[in-house]
């Protein structure tokens, strides 16, 4: 918590919250893992409705610890954990009802080298981006950390709209990847339809959202945190909260074009993007928040998006011409 620059008021609760997490982090792969499972036999409806249903009960899980349970900060790390816990569990029972399931775990086959070896160039790539982008992250939020306390508090609770529907649309983008592994060495035309007509959709959604953003942000803040919000604290949710909604239709495109691009083989592409990512992050945290301040911060999470999402297109262009060639 010092390295992250937590505040000494918040630390009581951010203490018990960081060690739910850190906890959930093994769960959190154990998740990954059996939905890869899962979408490599070839389902994508499964990974797309727990995707949008544990987003939901997430949500609901949480603010009914928090108001039913009289839990603070907590409570959104303990709703994760339980998310983890049963997404895990219903992929495992779905994967043990079938027959490639059970020889996937009791009668195992060891891959050929070529196998392990593709595999190993997925996973690091995706690992890799990770990290990147979580350095960067923290970086970042180590910074954000030396604002004022109304401000963070406003931040927070800006923050579970967005990343609220931002999950759900992550349904989509699963699902253009698992469109682009199944038909990208037959037929790129039906790669390329599928996910512009994915995209469609996450506009359509999109826009619902920024109208309902840009007319009831303050009620939509209230909602979440009930009354007593500070001035300060009411600016900084409304601001974070339409600039990220705003920003939806960027980090749609961002994840269609990643999913399909790791589908087509092109791993190298993703730390790449990663370092996009965590490269705004770190130049928003040295350079624009000592300068700018908050804004920074809410107008770099368009940025972040924005920028690998236009690389990430230019690649997928230039990858769709040489399958088609």
């Amino acid at each position: 918590m010092s390295l992250a620059n937590i505040p000494d008021s918040m630390r009581a609760s951010a203490g018990l919250y960081l060690r739910i997490i850190l906890f959930s982090g093994g769960f959190w792969g154990l998740e990954n893992f059996l939905l890869q499972i899962v979408q490599a036999l070839g389902e994508s409806r499964v990974p797309a409705i727990l995707s949008v249903a544990g987003t939901i009960g997430k949500t609901f899980l949480m603010a009914a610890l928090i108001i039913r349970g009289g839990m603070g900060v907590e409570a959104s790390a303990l709703a994760i954990l339980l998310n983890y816990l049963g997404t895990a569990a219903i992929l495992l029972f779905w994967i043990l009802r079938t027959e490639t399931g059970k020889e996937l775990f009791f009668a195992p086959r060891l891959p050929s080298r070529q196998v392990w070896f593709e595999l190993m160039k997925n996973g690091c790539a995706k690992s890799g981006m990770m990290i990147i982008i979580g350095i960067g992250a923290f970086i970042m939020k180590r910074q954000v950390n030396t604002l004022a306390d109304d401000i963070l508090v406003g931040y927070a609770y800006g923050v579970i709209a967005p990343n609220l529907i931002m999950n759900s649309l992550a349904a989509l983008a699963v699902t253009a990847g698992l469109i682009t592994g199944q038909n990208a060495a037959r037929s790129m035309s039906a790669v390329r339809y599928w996910n512009r007509k994915l995209f469609i959709w996450c506009l359509g959604v999109s826009a619902v959202c920024i109208v309902c953003a840009a007319i009831f942000a303050p009620q939509i803040i209230c909602l979440l945190a009930g009354d007593g919000l500070t001035d300060t604290a009411l600016r900084a949710r409304c601001l974070i909260l339409v600039i990220q909604t705003c920003s939806l239709p960027l980090v749609c495109l961002y994840m269609i074009l990643r999913n399909s691009l790791q589908s087509m083989g092109s791993y190298r592409i993703l730390p790449f993007l990663g370092v996009l990512e965590a490269g705004v992050s770190l130049l928003t945290a040295w350079l624009f928040i000592p300068r700018f301040g908050y804004p920074a911060v809410c107008w770099s999470v368009a940025v972040k998006w924005g920028i690998p999402a236009f690389a990430g297109a230019l690649v997928y262009r230039k990858r769709v011409k040489r399958i088609r060639g």
